[in-house]
C-alpha cells in the first residue's frame, strides 16, 4: 500500500498543495500500478487541498470520531481507512473486506 500524507500546505496557496498532489499520485500510480492513498484531515480537504483527488482512495485522520463513523470532506464520497485513534497509538479501520484490503496491494506475509 502507498500512501500520500497530505496534513501541512508549508505556505502554499490550496491550488498548487493540489496540483501537486495530484501530480505525484499520477507518478506513483504510473511507476507502482498501485493507486495510492490520501491520508488527510477533514479540516485540510476542506480548504481545498485535495481538489482533484477524489478518484484517489480517502484514509482519513478523524480521531474524534466514533470508529467507522469519520466526516468525509470534499472531494470525496466515502472512505477506505478511519484513523479513529491516535493515543497512545494510531487505531485504524478498513472500510471493506480482506479481498477488498488485498485487490488494493496488502500482502499479508
Amino acid at each position: 500500500m502507498v500512501a500520500l500524507d497530505l496534513e501541512s500546505h508549508e505556505g502554499l496557496p490550496a491550488d498548487e498543495v493540489a496540483a501537486f498532489a495530484r501530480r505525484w499520485c499520477r507518478i506513483v500510480e504510473r511507476r507502482t500500478g498501485m493507486r495510492p492513498f490520501i491520508y488527510t484531515h477533514a479540516w485540510f480537504a476542506r480548504a481545498g487541498n485535495c481538489a482533484g483527488l477524489g478518484e484517489y482512495p480517502l484514509w482519513i485522520a478523524s480521531p474524534g470520531r466514533p470508529k467507522g463513523d469519520p466526516l468525509v470532506p470534499s472531494p470525496w464520497r466515502d472512505w477506505k481507512i478511519h484513523q479513529y485513534d491516535n493515543s497512545p497509538i494510531d487505531r485504524n479501520v478498513f472500510h471493506g473486506s480482506r479481498e477488498d484490503l488485498t485487490r488494493l496491494g496488502y500482502d499479508p506475509r
